[in-house]
């Protein structure tokens, strides 16, 4: 098993995937409650189930480089993953990003993170994005 700083090298299977686009999960929740219940109560649940998680599978913080020739995933004590708290306003809001019709992949865009390279051509693995719809609590009984 790859310890703290040991890079851990990619197997044929993930080398099939690297160059495709990074995998993107939306899930959505219906929250009908006050946003400030949801960042006090619910944001830092996530963060902590998050931080539990990455001290068994470490690996998730790291980042995607070269270790002369070959692919490997680095991770370095104290790397993360970014997590980001958003809040979507349009008025059109939740029911049409989560219902169950066609709609332009546009409008998805501002709820997901963003897997950059940095400036060595570094990818990170993970990034963490929650994105809060105001307008939906507020209108709900």
């Amino acid at each position: 098993m790859a310890g703290s700083g040991d890079p851990l090298p990619l197997n044929i299977f993930d080398l099939i995937f690297i160059a495709e686009p990074p995998i993107v999960r939306f899930f959505s929740y219906r929250f009908p409650h006050p946003t400030a219940d949801f960042i006090g109560g619910v944001v830092p649940a996530l963060k902590s189930s998050l931080s539990a998680t990455l001290h068994d599978f470490y690996p998730l913080a790291g980042k995607i480089c070269y270790s002369g020739d070959n692919l490997v995933i680095r991770y370095e004590h104290g790397d993360s993953v970014p997590f980001t708290l958003a809040e979507y306003y349009d008025a059109d809001d939740f029911d049409d990003i989560s219902g169950y019709h066609d709609r332009h992949r546009s409008k998805f865009r501002p709820l997901f993170s963003h897997l950059e390279s940095d400036k060595d051509g570094e990818k990170r693995l993970l990034a963490v994005q929650v994105t809060v719809f105001p307008t939906q609590a507020s209108s709900s009984p």
